[in-house]
């Protein structure tokens, strides 16, 4: 899938990503349903992208990068419907969950600029 941007980013966007490796005979319909919560999750006002990487490795992983206008938004999205029904949908087939928060490298600690 390619990065759908709604909007440019900046520096205030909240920049989220997931591994989720779910039982491999579950694999492809959970890539059917991750790939329908990622276009309904695109529609959000607040999120900027939203995309899903399969391993070629592994069948069973999946890479979610995910960015949002800011912490609000990413709430937002984890109380909507589709969220909502997106977990419970795939509860059972997801057996890991890791995730991350980024900020951009030009803003890590000790850099002043210039």
């Amino acid at each position: 899938m390619m990065t759908i941007r709604t909007q440019p980013w900046d520096a205030a966007n909240l920049v989220h990503t997931a591994h989720l490796t779910v039982q491999e005979n579950q694999a492809e319909e959970f890539r059917e349903k991750v790939s329908h919560h990622a276009e309904a999750t695109r529609a959000e006002p607040g999120c900027l992208a939203f995309d899903v990487y399969q391993s070629t490795q592994w069948p069973g992983v999946f890479f979610l990068f995910e960015v949002y206008r800011d912490s609000r938004s990413l709430d937002a999205h984890r109380g909507s419907p589709h969220f909502l029904e997106f977990r419970q949908d795939v509860d059972g087939w997801v057996i890991g969950r890791q995730w991350w928060y980024w900020s951009p490298a030009s803003l890590a600690q000790g850099d002043q600029g210039g």
